[in-house]
């Protein structure tokens, strides 16, 4: 939290003012919950139109998700976790992050030379985000396709592992000092309500599989939007047994 009531010794800030303490509130609640929720709805909706890789979401659920106890079950919940990275790295809340250094800082252009330019203090750099996520030279030429698996490796004697690709190739929470605080915070409210989901429901598409194609038309307006949801739907069908 940031106060600009400078009250108290040596210039700290004594308290937060109504309208800084309701700005902080707003920014908790809708970057800890609406973000998560988001992400989650499309996470759904990817399963529904990928009945493939919600049944290997859901083997790993039926195995490890004996109970809603952290300790427990969310470190064995890694395809829970991968299908959150896939969900944020094909529908990310916004398409690109803009910052500014406060130190001179060298950037190297990756563009086939070696030139750098050096960023003075106070100029806004904008990272396309989006752009990186969609980039075929660090995801493959399936990178438009929705792969959870592309965040597992499998050791040798068969145990699995996140793995998440470091730098600004992926940067679903930004990066740096500077990065979400709530990281772990939404990564575990993801994997508890998706196991909790797929434990008893099976999301299926209802129509005649456009679903692909609506996921693949989106919009940014503060956060991810689908252009056309009214295309797309689908449905929760109760898991026998």
């Amino acid at each position: 939290m940031v106060s600009t009531n400078k009250a108290g010794k040596a210039g700290h800030a004594s308290f937060l003012t109504d309208s800084e303490l309701y700005g902080n509130l707003f920014a908790f609640n809708f970057a800890g919950f609406e973000t998560t929720s988001g992400t989650l709805a499309f996470a759904l909706v990817y399963l529904a139109a990928h009945p493939t890789m919600q049944d290997w979401a859901a083997q790993e659920v039926r195995q490890h998700y004996c109970a809603p106890d952290y300790a427990t079950s969310y470190p064995k919940l890694v395809r829970c976790q991968a299908v959150m990275h896939e969900t944020l790295r094909l529908a990310a809340h916004a398409p690109m992050f803009v910052k500014a250094p406060s130190l001179p800082a060298r950037l190297v252009l990756l563009n086939g030379s070696s030139r750098a330019v050096t960023i003075a203090p106070g100029t806004l750099v904008g990272l396309n985000m989006h752009g990186a996520h969609l980039s075929p030279q660090r995801w493959g030429a399936d990178v438009l396709s929705f792969d959870p698996q592309r965040f597992i490796t499998t050791s040798p004697s068969g145990v699995e592992k996140l793995q998440v690709p470091e730098g600004p190739v992926y940067a679903a929470w930004m990066l740096g000092p500077h990065a979400c605080p709530g990281k772990k915070f939404s990564l575990v409210e993801f994997v508890v309500v998706l196991a909790g989901v797929l434990s008893k429901w099976r999301v299926e598409e209802e129509g005649s599989g456009r679903l692909v194609s609506v996921l693949a038309r989106k919009r940014f307006n503060i956060t991810c939007h689908l252009e056309r949801p009214e295309e797309g739907r689908v449905r929760f069908v109760k898991r026998k047994g």
